[in-house]
């Protein structure tokens, strides 16, 4: 693969690890080598103009280490992330909230809604 182009979030560059594309094809949803969690809407915006590329934080409290898994619902503005911090998050991308955490005793490595 090339990489053919690059984009900053929050001022600085960030390796992808994850991304999922919502089942309209109007939002990418996208976790960071950070472990942040952002979504870009797409149905508005020309992907040529850089500028008009505006990624948005999905929510807060975010995972404490790296995320393993993500995945969006077909029916409801959810997206759903596991990580090493041994729980599962799922989140409100349109209210920007997170409707439920779950902690385990191992840490889960992938997800599915």
């Amino acid at each position: 693969y090339k990489q053919t182009r690059s984009f900053q979030i929050d001022g600085s560059y960030k390796s992808i690890k994850n991304v999922a594309i919502s089942p309209t094809e109007d939002n990418v949803a996208c976790t960071l080598e950070n472990s942040q969690a952002y979504v870009l809407s797409i149905s508005n915006s020309d992907i040529q103009v850089p500028e008009d590329m505006s990624f948005e934080p999905l929510a807060l409290p975010f995972h404490d280490s790296a995320i393993t898994g993500l995945d969006t619902c077909l029916r409801k503005p959810l997206v759903a992330t596991c990580g090493l911090d041994k729980s599962v998050r799922v989140w409100n991308y349109l209210e920007k909230t997170i409707e439920c955490i779950r902690f385990f005793k191992d840490e889960p490595y992938s997800i599915s809604l």
